[in-house]
């Protein structure tokens, strides 16, 4: 083996113990799995060092599955007796999740017959066993980041 090939393997082998002793969490995982599990795993900088309180939102599909949208938590606001507002901040809302509430929002017959379960996790949790969907918007609220915001009606809402 020569001086050169020798410095490419050690400079190699350096890259890959850096790239796993800088990973706290032990857990090495392809970007591929990363976006499939929705978990935002990567080397932190000062600003993702910083608390953010996080939510997550988990409504039910047609499989009887549970589509979730993860993300910073932005707002949550009681906008009449039965009425509430959830924002949360994600990197990644998915087309199922939004395909879900279309469904749900464009069938309020079916939603009326069949229970809509929603949950809230996250800083506020809540487990909501039947849901109206009001209406819901996602809009870019950063190079990297859509602000899902979601208006549902629900009784007896325990925070």
């Amino acid at each position: 083996m020569s001086t050169d090939e020798q410095e490419v393997s050690v400079r190699v082998i350096n890259e890959e113990y850096d790239r796993v002793l800088s990973n706290p969490d032990n857990l090495i995982m392809s970007e591929d799995l990363q976006e499939l599990m929705d978990l935002p795993i990567g080397k932190e900088d000062e600003e993702s060092s910083l608390f953010v309180d996080t939510m997550s939102i988990t409504i039910i599909d047609n499989d009887g599955l549970g589509v979730s949208v993860r993300g910073g938590f932005s707002r949550l606001a009681c906008i009449d007796d039965d009425t509430y507002e959830v924002e949360v901040e994600s990197e990644n809302v998915r087309a199922p999740f939004i395909s879900t509430l279309e469904m749900y929002k464009r069938s309020p017959k079916q939603s009326s017959q069949t229970p809509t379960p929603l949950v809230l996790s996250g800083t506020y949790e809540s487990e909501l066993e039947s849901v109206d969907v009001l209406s819901w918007s996602v809009e870019q609220s950063g190079p990297h980041t859509s602000k899902l915001r979601l208006v549902f009606r629900s009784e007896n809402v325990i925070l």
